[in-house]
């Protein structure tokens, strides 16, 4: 039988990866403050904060929620706002992904209002797929599935050691990967205003997982995608 969306406890599992980048996140913005100062707020020992900032921290879901709650008012907390969660799944896996303002964000909301004061959609899209984080799209063709990658992010391409530069949606290697990216794509398209999310998702086959940071900026016939990846683990004994 196909679910259509995950088990509880494995978008369980996705939500505490993502809180685990909000609490580094916070962590490494906040390093004024010492271990014992973050711990206090949080009932916590300072024990559980050492390496707090390591990609190796080995965070127990207990730290993370206690952190957050201590600390999420804070107005180096990040995302400042998040608007929805969503989750697609069956038998190869999950994707979620958690919908946040992209204009109060840290990382992209530069990005948003030099979006907003362009005085031209391909002068912006020629400066800013300079940056190796981003990825050019050109969204002319009237099905999703044929939009076509002109330009993948070189981060991405390092990281994932595949270039998908001149392949359509329709391409990707996962049908639940191609549905995901397509509903987002189209309905930045039919908003015309920047899109952000935080996006944590595994396939059972590829065994791995992935945790970026994606925003979205329509610019007429081409869509830019900055995409920040993110170092992930589970917290200690989810794996």
């Amino acid at each position: 039988m196909v679910n259509d969306t995950p088990l509880i406890g494995e978008m369980l599992k996705g939500q505490m990866v993502i809180l685990r980048g909000d609490v580094q996140r916070f962590a490494r913005a906040a390093s004024h403050l010492s271990a014992r100062a973050l711990a206090r707020p949080a009932q916590l020992t300072e024990s559980p904060l050492r390496g707090i900032t390591s990609d190796d921290w080995a965070a127990t879901d207990r730290t993370l929620r206690s952190l957050e709650r201590a600390w999420h008012e804070d107005e180096m907390w990040q995302p400042r706002r998040s608007v929805d969660w969503r989750v697609t799944g069956n038998e190869e896996g999950y994707i979620l992904r958690r919908v946040v303002d992209p204009w109060t964000s840290v990382e992209f909301g530069d990005l948003c209002r030099r979006w907003r004061g362009r005085a031209d959609d391909l002068v912006f899209v020629e400066d800013i797929s300079a940056d190796d984080r981003s990825s050019v799209v050109d969204v002319t063709a009237p099905d999703p599935l044929d939009y076509m990658i002109i330009k993948h992010a070189a981060q991405v391409s390092s990281y994932t050691g595949i270039d998908k530069t001149g392949i359509r949606f329709r391409q990707n290697r996962t049908p639940l990967y191609r549905t995901t990216i397509c509903a987002d794509y189209q309905e930045c398209l039919a908003h015309g205003e920047p899109r952000a999310f935080d996006i944590f998702w595994q396939v059972a086959r590829f065994k791995e997982g992935s945790f970026y940071r994606r925003l979205l900026l329509p610019c007429g016939n081409r869509m830019v995608s900055v995409s920040l990846i993110q170092r992930w683990k589970f917290p200690a004994g989810w794996d």
